[in-house]
């Protein structure tokens, strides 16, 4: 399969749904496309999915299309009665928009003069198409470096959380369910036992995987598009809300939403890091996506209620990818408002978008219905996981948090991101000069004390925020990492400011200095007496401090992309190699590889293979689709018999229970991959672990004595063992 084909149907699934619905509900703003388009497409999926689990029908790529379409069809419905007038028929509607208009109910908010020179004409469009340029040399920048980390998007990657990741997106793609009360079974063969988990990030990889009938391909082309492509899209579009308050150019706005995009390109956190330590993907998935949505929400116009259903279709589809997003979206947005209540104008803007932001949160609470009444339903389960760090001082929490580290699994060094870091700080003192920007500052400054806290004292006063997050500090770090493009953008432009405060001061020195000798004759009295006039000198027009603006901009993001960025990008590269094309740990290798070629022979049907997740038997169903028992490395909550066996497998000779599953469910099989990675075993249901760490199960050593259990074939490390039936019954008949 080529790599382009492959990044062009994960283009089109990320960026296509809901680009054709927002249009059709009559978005128009640019920006606000740009970050609310990849959460929307999310949006359609869920809706897609949910219809197709109502009606039962099959979810996959052609759903996702008839589903678009229809969406698409309503949506343009909806626009055209709404823009004709139709909704107006009634004389109390009729009377309310006449009141509205008449007492100001969405007044305009006064415009704050700009802090940069005025594009026009030519300069405008150039700043634009630089811009433009900016921002999809930023996104091939992305997608090279997840290139060149995965070599092939066939890789499979050795971390432990995308273990079950690629069972979902197999399962998505071979049983057609994908709705938030279908997802995920105990067993992926009839799919019982349900119970809520994430699949927003699945329903995507799942389309993309059908198409090319791999679901490796499917989860590793959806992480490189979200990750990748819409992570620097979204952190453009928040560049452009924050800048909008220093000036509502759309010339400067686009410009500085192409500088956020290469900024972020290179950023190895939140992006990369949580892909590569853990696979976290679903949740780095959501984190990224959260910028946009900020922005679709700050930028939404007063009155403009269709653009208000849009960005509440894209809230949905983040909280959909990850319910913790919803805090992630709630508090930024709510501290930037905050921030916003010290200016005149931002207390304006928020009134006037009271109505609208209502709408937007009612639209979203009715789309991601099913999927909160999911994640409330677990919601005790993810708070329950032990906090993963404790007692770091403030300072320590300080000295990790504020320069752009690398840090986590990859990085025992302290290694910083000098120039991001260095634009960020600018930008802080930028913001701080020119107050206009402080909402950003302060949204950054409660993020940063909440991690810090957090760090401190899990159980403090932050516990609340750390339950969203498994009680990690380190996932809620990650937020300090997502406002960073747009700081450091803000940290350019104050640059740029400077620069030519610097240059307008020179020009004034020059110019006082074009003084000439006149005619004595010509002068009046006064001038006489002086003996000289000045004469104007060259002239330094607005528009050619915008040139020179706009040529720093641009010659300063060439020069980033040209030597910066390539650094960093060749560094996270190198990174998500250590999880997939060169991977540090392996789960699956050419012995699995071979051991599965082996059961694929001799397994019959109805039979089941017993296993252990952790070892890498997933690539059985996920590649094969051959009928494991277990797909979560620590078992499924509500249905006890998955942790039980992992427990006490070897016991069937005195554990009537295990004879008992073994029985009812054809278990032929048992699949012992004895080189399994070390993984913390925290959290398990029931605590059926004890906590610590794990490799193989308990329940699936020392097999070789254990009744009615048989060694059939031995591949490298992998050691499969057939069930003798009939011992298992004698000894159920006679306990």
């Amino acid at each position: 399969m080529g790599g382009v084909a492959v990044l062009a149907v994960a283009a089109a699934t990320v960026f296509g749904p809901g680009l054709a619905v927002l249009l059709a509900l009559g978005v128009r703003q640019r920006l606000l496309l740009l970050g609310a388009v990849p959460a929307a497409s999310v949006g359609v999926a869920l809706l897609t999915a949910s219809g197709a689990g109502l009606v039962g029908a099959r979810f996959g790529p052609t759903a996702l299309v008839v589903g678009t379409a229809v969406l698409t069809l309503l949506a343009g419905l909806v626009s055209l009665t709404v823009r004709l007038g139709g909704l107006r028929r009634f004389g109390g509607l009729r009377r309310f928009g006449r009141l509205g208009r008449r007492r100001g109910a969405a007044p305009t908010p006064e415009t704050t003069p700009s802090v940069l020179p005025p594009l026009t004409g030519l300069t405008a469009v150039f700043a634009q198409l630089v811009g433009l340029i900016f921002l999809l040399t930023a996104v091939g920048l992305a997608l090279r470096a997840w290139s060149r980390g995965l070599v092939s998007w066939a890789t499979w990657n050795q971390d432990h959380d995308t273990i079950l990741h690629a069972v979902l997106t197999a399962y998505i793609m071979r049983s057609g369910k994908g709705a938030p009360w279908q997802i995920m079974p105990a067993d992926v063969l009839t799919g019982e036992g349900t119970v809520y988990y994430p699949d927003g990030f699945h329903l995507v990889a799942a389309t993309i995987g059908d198409v090319f009938g791999d679901p490796v391909v499917g989860m590793n082309a959806a992480a490189a598009m979200i990750l990748g492509a819409a992570w620097v899209c979204c952190s453009g579009a928040l560049a452009a809300a924050v800048v909008r308050r220093l000036t509502d150019d759309v010339a400067w706005l686009t410009l500085a939403a192409g500088m956020a995009a290469v900024i972020a390109s290179g950023l190895y956190r939140p992006a990369y890091q949580l892909a590569r330590d853990n696979g976290l993907l679903p949740n780095a998935s959501a984190l990224v996506l959260v910028p946009g949505v900020v922005a679709a929400l700050l930028l939404v116009r007063p009155r403009a209620f269709r653009t208000a259903v849009g960005v509440g279709l894209a809230c949905a589809g983040v909280v959909t990818v990850h319910p913790s997003s919803g805090l992630s979206v709630g508090l930024t947005v709510l501290v930037f408002w905050l921030g916003m209540l010290f200016f005149r104008e931002g207390r304006q803007t928020l009134r006037a978008q009271l109505s609208v932001l209502a709408v937007t949160l009612l639209s979203a609470a009715v789309i991601a219905a099913p999927v909160l009444r999911g994640a409330l339903a677990v919601s005790g389960r993810i708070g329950a996981f032990p906090p993963d760090s404790a007692h770091v001082s403030v300072l320590r929490s300080l000295r990790n948090s504020v320069p752009l580290i690398y840090g986590g699994m990859f990085d025992d060094r302290f290694m910083i991101q000098m120039w991001p870091t260095l634009l960020l700080g600018l930008g802080l003192v930028t913001a701080l000069v020119l107050r206009r920007a402080l909402p950003l500052v302060l949204t950054w400054a409660v993020w940063l004390t909440i991690v810090a806290l957090s760090f401190r004292d899990p159980n403090g006063v932050t516990a609340p925020i750390l339950g969203f997050f498994y009680n990690s500090a380190g996932r809620v770090r990650s937020h300090i990492a997502m406002l960073a493009p747009s700081l450091a953008t803000l940290g350019a432009i104050g640059l740029v400011c400077a620069l030519l405060a610097v240059g307008g001061r020179v020009a004034r020195r020059v110019d006082e200095r074009w003084e000439v000798r006149l005619n004595p004759l010509s002068l009046d009295d006064t001038a006489r007496s002086v003996g000289t006039v000045r004469r104007p000198g060259p002239v330094w027009t607005r528009g050619l401090t915008a040139v020179c603006a706009v040529l720093l901009v641009t010659l300063g993001g060439i020069g980033y992309v040209a030597t910066v960025s390539r650094g960093y990008l060749l560094t996270a590269a190198q990174a998500l190699s250590q999880r997939w094309s060169n991977p540090q740990l392996y789960r699956v290798d050419s012995d699995d590889a071979a051991a599965a070629e082996w059961l694929r022979r001799h397994i019959q049907p109805g039979q089941r293979i017993m296993n252990s997740p952790n070892d890498g038997s997933t690539y059985l169903y996920v590649r094969d689709n051959l009928p494991i028992v277990e797909i979560s490395t620590l078992g499924v909550p509500d249905s006890p018999y998955t942790y039980q066996l992992m427990k006490n497998f070897r016991y069937l000779a005195t554990d009537p229970e295990v004879r008992r599953r073994i029985l009812d469910m054809h278990i032929a099989w048992v699949y012992v991959d004895q080189r399994a990675p070390i993984i913390g075993a925290d959290g398990a249901p029931d605590d059926w672990t004890g906590g610590g760490l794990m490799t193989t199960v308990s329940g699936l050593e020392r097999l070789d004595r254990v009744p009615g259990l048989i060694l059939a074939h031995i591949s490298g490390e992998v050691h499969i063992y057939k069930v003798d039936r009939d011992v298992v019954q004698w000894l159920e008949d006679n306990a």
